[in-house]
């Protein structure tokens, strides 16, 4: 189990935090918003199903990246979080149209990906920190998270990230 820091989870590598209920974001796709203070690159969530379904979002040298199925493969951004400090990271993924869209703090980039994945997006259980799904080779978080959050369909826009990401500061700095 990670850690307790603060209103944080630290983690090292090995270390995961499990879900009580599958990830059911529907076949539209997903937003994903975390705080999070890496030291090193690693899984943020995994809900994958061995090969079946789910996704993963994370870190790959510290770039955000998301992964569907093989097909479509790891779908990394040319951001990069500041190693060590509080970075909002935010990602819309929208599955019918084959956008990505990543926010990490006041920067944002853009990805096309072949839509629509032919595996369901609706995964099991997750895994925050590390891999949910024993023969990944992903590694796992050496980092922090302090809020995490996944919401069905490609809901948020930029302007929805950076207005998370501020209420998420200012709620952290009280």
């Amino acid at each position: 189990c990670p850690e307790r820091e603060g209103d944080a989870l630290l983690f090292h590598r090995g270390q995961f935090a499990a879900s009580a209920q599958p990830v059911r974001v529907g076949a539209d796709g997903f937003s994903f918003a975390a705080w999070v203070r890496p030291s090193h690159a690693g899984v943020l969530l995994d809900c994958r199903d061995g090969a079946k379904s789910g996704f993963v979002v994370g870190l790959q040298g510290l770039q955000p990246f998301f992964f569907l199925n093989p097909a479509i493969g790891t779908q990394v951004f040319p951001l990069t979080p500041e190693p060590g400090r509080w970075n909002y990271l935010g990602l819309t993924v929208d599955n019918r149209t084959g956008q990505a869209l990543a926010v990490v703090n006041g920067q944002t980039a853009e990805r096309t990906f072949p839509a629509p994945s032919d595996t369901p997006l609706d995964g099991t259980t997750a895994h925050l920190g590390y891999r949910r799904f024993p023969g990944s080779q992903l590694a796992g978080l050496d980092g922090a998270l302090r809020f995490l959050a996944v919401l069905p369909g490609p809901s948020l826009t930029a302007a929805d990230h950076q207005a998370l990401r501020a209420a998420v500061a200012a709620n952290r700095a009280r």
